[in-house]
């Protein structure tokens, strides 16, 4: 995030926009996961496991904590909120639609593909 907002800097909406390209990326991850998850399991009922990275989620929490730093000028902090907002609120209006199809077709015996067992179930397990 630092290398990409360093990028962009120069006025406040660029670093805003850096910004926003690196939570865009944990986003995109976090709806590979989800659907992963979906595919193989169907269900949310699911706990991360993975002792490498922690998830999505996490990490744009701790990539938000550079709101709070006081060398970030608040026209850029206001303006990179506003940009995530923006995307919570389509992402998750996306993913309703999604996660439908995905846990029907799980109901129908669609699993995901083989090349991504590994990574399932090296990441997630049922919550006990």
């Amino acid at each position: 995030m630092v290398l990409v907002t360093w990028m962009t800097g120069g006025d406040g909406v660029g670093w805003s926009v850096g910004y926003w390209a690196c939570e865009l990326a944990l986003i995109a991850l976090k709806f590979l996961y989800l659907a992963l998850e979906t595919a193989e399991f169907g269900s949310f009922d699911l706990t991360w496991i993975d002792d490498t990275h922690p998830d999505p989620i996490a990490r744009r929490d701790e990539l938000r904590q550079i709101w709070l730093d006081p060398r970030v000028p608040p026209v850029r902090v206001s303006a990179a909120r506003e940009l995530c907002g923006m995307s919570d609120s389509l992402c998750g209006r996306l993913w309703e639609f999604v996660s439908a199809a995905l846990f029907l077709q799980h109901k129908q015996g669609g699993r995901a593909s083989p090349i991504w067992q590994a990574l399932i179930h090296d990441t997630f397990a049922k919550k006990s």
